[in-house]
């Protein structure tokens, strides 16, 4: 796996994975410095508690060299990351040294037994979940360490109260060096040389041994971790992008209202909002001949990708279905059997077909499944028109779709809309309803003569109003007509 890392990128799993490790290398710099800055006063704490007299080191020159040393250890790499001049790579080597010194350090001036010490540079090398940085770190600190013990017994008195026990169970008061006591004890240097390898460095090395593969296995399982959560990530862009890719072509493939508005003896309005990036509504509208307005507006099962593009496909097959004399029932016959066809993943779409002769202001329409219209006769009040309703198609072929006929007079209003409106639920889940819907227009818009924007806008406003700041549950997608 280490050598993989250390390639050039010849894929984009590699490039990831490259991108991933070097993101985490700031991370883990970062913590480090503060790490060291921990370390920084836990050395200043323990000088002035030798200068202070808590503890007996013999000699005081040699120890505050020792002190400067691990000083200097934590301050060079704090001071390396703040100067921003290193790479994040060299940083990591600068930051696992450092913490191998100051180990030393705090190794030098303790007694034999303290094995945890060894924690210090292995735990920090596995920040990098790079298993090739945690086995460098591993051997040089126990090479750093096995110097340690014999450099701190040799030159350097304990910080254990000055008192070390030997196996016949005598505890030797250290006046000076470890050394020097031993020899006046009686020890010769190859019975000191033994005692420290028996009872300090190698059972040291055999927890430190313990401790590696622990490491290893951290660095292991943190890699992965990381690694896993960088693709979930990317998919999740990668969706996004797409999603909002099939949102802006839903966005651009509706009719643009200029195309009509102001020519004809009609006014139209119309709005969709989808729940997600891409939306599984639509609405459309185009003229089949000099005479006739076809209304469309639909809603598809599902959402997302799946729907989006569903809708695309019955959008575009009711679009290619349109043609001078035939009636919306035999066009949504049509696109049914179309839609049924091959459609391994069940979904469906509701549809409202109404075809305007604008000469005459006869609206006939074909209902899939959908909601009903809801009709406003000038300036009255807003009443629902209950149609009778075929099935939603894509589900079954062969279905008939039953006709309704409404004549029109100069300036009535046919509102159609999607279920995005009335299962609009507000924060405390409450729905918006059938009855809400017709209720809150009659209250606003009763008695009054409307444009076909004033009510889309009016009826969007209350919706929103009553969803407040709950998440949208569905698309919302309008279409109002006004007959001139």
């Amino acid at each position: 796996m280490s050598a993989k890392r250390n390639k050039k990128p010849e894929s984009t799993d590699e490039s990831l994975i490259m991108a991933v490790l070097q993101e985490n290398e700031k991370r883990a710099n970062k913590l480090a410095v503060y790490i060291f800055c921990a370390g920084l006063i836990i050395v200043l704490l323990n000088a002035a508690l030798n200068e202070l007299g808590f503890f007996k080191l013999g000699d005081r020159s040699e120890k505050w060299i020792t002190y400067v040393f691990a000083a200097l250890s934590c301050i060079i790499p704090i001071l390396a990351y703040i100067s921003g001049a290193f790479p994040q790579r060299v940083l990591k080597w600068i930051n696992l040294t450092g913490i191998t010194l100051v180990a030393v350090w705090a190794d030098l001036t303790t007694n034999y037994n303290s094995v945890l010490l060894t924690v210090a540079p292995i735990m920090m090398a596995s920040l990098y979940f790079s298993k090739k940085t945690t086995v460098i770190t591993y051997i040089s600190s126990m090479i750093a360490f096995g110097c340690s013990s014999f450099i701190g017994s040799f030159k350097l008195s304990l910080l254990d109260n000055n008192h070390v026990a030997v196996p016949d169970g005598t505890v030797l008061t250290v006046h000076g060096t470890l050394k020097q006591t031993l020899v006046e004890y009686g020890f010769r240097n190859a019975e000191y040389t033994e005692k420290m390898m028996l009872l300090g460095y190698l059972p040291r090395l055999l927890v430190s041994v313990i401790l590696f593969v622990i490491a290893i296995a951290i660095t292991e399982y943190g890699f992965d971790m990381l690694i896993r959560q960088a693709k979930q990530t990317a998919d999740r862009t990668k969706l996004s992008t797409e999603l909002k890719f099939a949102g802006d072509l839903q966005a651009n493939a509706l009719p643009p209202l200029s195309s009509v508005n102001g020519k004809y003896n009609f006014e139209l309005a119309a709005s969709m909002t989808a729940a997600k990036e891409a939306g599984g509504d639509f609405y459309d509208f185009m003229m089949i001949d000099e005479t006739h307005l076809a209304l469309v507006i639909a809603d598809v099962s599902g959402k997302g990708v799946p729907a989006a593009m569903f809708m695309m496909s019955a959008k575009e097959k009711l679009r290619s279905a349109f043609a001078p004399g035939r009636t919306p029932g035999e066009i949504l016959y049509a696109v049914n059997n179309s839609l049924s066809e091959n459609n391994k993943k069940l979904m469906f779409v509701t549809v409202w077909l109404g075809i305007l002769d604008i000469a005459s202001g006869r609206l006939v329409s074909a209902n899939g499944g959908h909601e009903d219209p809801l009709l406003k006769r000038g300036s009255g009040c807003f009443t629902r028109i209950s149609e009778k309703h075929g099935i939603a198609l894509g589900v079954r072929r062969d279905m008939k779709f039953p006709e309704q006929e409404l004549q029109l007079g100069s300036g009535d209003i046919v509102l159609q809309y999607t279920d995005g409106i009335t299962e609009a639920r507000n924060s405390g889940d409450e729905m918006y309803g059938r009855q809400r819907l017709l209720e809150g227009l009659n209250a606003a818009f009763d008695g009054r003569a409307l444009t076909a924007d004033g009510l889309n806008t009016g009826l969007r406003k209350q919706v929103a109003d009553f969803v407040g700041k709950a998440d949208p549950a569905d698309d919302i997608t309008t279409l109002v007509l006004r007959y001139q």
